[in-house]
């Protein structure tokens, strides 16, 4: 049974899919909101860890993603009828599937991050710290798995099986989908600092992602490829545009000067080509011969 079919096995009346996306849409939207909430609730507990050098600002940063997590299971089971695991078919995940993905996107990224650094090494600074970065690294491993496992079930699993069974062919699944996806961040994207690379960044990876589902019919890719990209980006690299500062081995120093063109290829269009490879890498090391097929172009 592929993932697709799987939302059948369940009570899949259309209107309880939008009842359900009617709820955590704008909980996600809220998300800032949210997260203040929490912390503020949760403020002296952060201040008894800060006295142990956790890096509270990781948790404070991917932890409404407990929350997330939590309202969406019971969502989903009390909507649905079934655990969301069985939803997403997570019990029959292939993990050799994920580990590959964690290895490839792990070399695509640290190329990325290591290129940025040697082109313009008098911009960052070496900042390792043994302790902080034992703790980052397992603080990081933990929220940003829980952060990478909630994202990816709800708009690469949910999502898709809703557009699943709002259409036809595959490739209306995918459209669907994106679409949605698309206009969700950009509600999140603030209007002065929308501009032609973003959007093109937003929409090409809005579609790739829910490919990657498609071809392999399953989340376990790209589980592991949303993981590490934001693990290595929390423990390798720290700049001051990122939305948190972390313990980094490298942190970059402030107002920087570096060419605009090379940072427009580096952040955008260089991540875009290194993903078009890892799509080939996909359909090889998966041996997909059917590709067409699965995404129906």
């Amino acid at each position: 049974m592929n993932f697709f079919k799987q939302a059948h096995t369940v009570k899949s009346d259309l209107w309880r899919w939008i009842v359900v996306m009617s709820i955590m849409f704008p909980l996600l939207l809220a998300k800032k909101d949210i997260s203040n909430f929490f912390n503020n609730l949760l403020a002296p507990f952060y201040e008894f860890l800060s006295d142990f050098i956790v890096p509270v600002n990781v948790i404070q940063y991917y932890g409404i993603n407990v929350f997330y997590i939590i309202i969406f299971s019971v969502l989903v089971l009390l909507l649905h009828c079934t655990k969301l695991s069985t939803l997403m078919k997570i019990n029959k995940f292939k993990y050799i599937r994920m580990f590959i993905s964690i290895f490839w996107t792990s070399f695509g990224y640290i190329f990325m991050i290591s290129a940025e650094i040697l082109c313009d090494h008098n911009s960052f600074r070496f900042n390792f710290n043994l302790l902080g970065f034992i703790e980052l690294f397992f603080i990081g491993i933990l929220m940003i798995a829980i952060k990478a496992y909630f994202f990816e079930l709800f708009f690469r699993g949910y999502l898709l099986q809703f557009s699943n069974l709002l259409s036809r062919k595959r490739w209306q699944t995918l459209l669907i989908s994106s679409s949605i996806y698309i206009v969700y961040m950009l509600f999140l994207i603030p209007k002065e600092e929308l501009n032609f690379h973003i959007l093109s960044f937003v929409i090409y990876f809005a579609f790739y992602y829910n490919v990657l589902v498609l071809l392999v019919d399953g989340l376990e890719v790209i589980l592991g490829a949303h993981f590490v990209k934001y693990f290595l980006a929390t423990i390798f690299l720290s700049e001051n545009w990122y939305d948190i500062s972390t313990n980094a081995l490298f942190i970059a120093i402030p107002n920087r000067s570096i060419n605009e063109g090379f940072n427009i290829f580096l952040n955008f269009y260089l991540p875009i080509l290194l993903s078009f490879i890892y799509l080939i890498v996909v359909i090889k090391v998966f041996k997909i011969k059917n590709w067409k097929e699965r995404i129906s172009f």
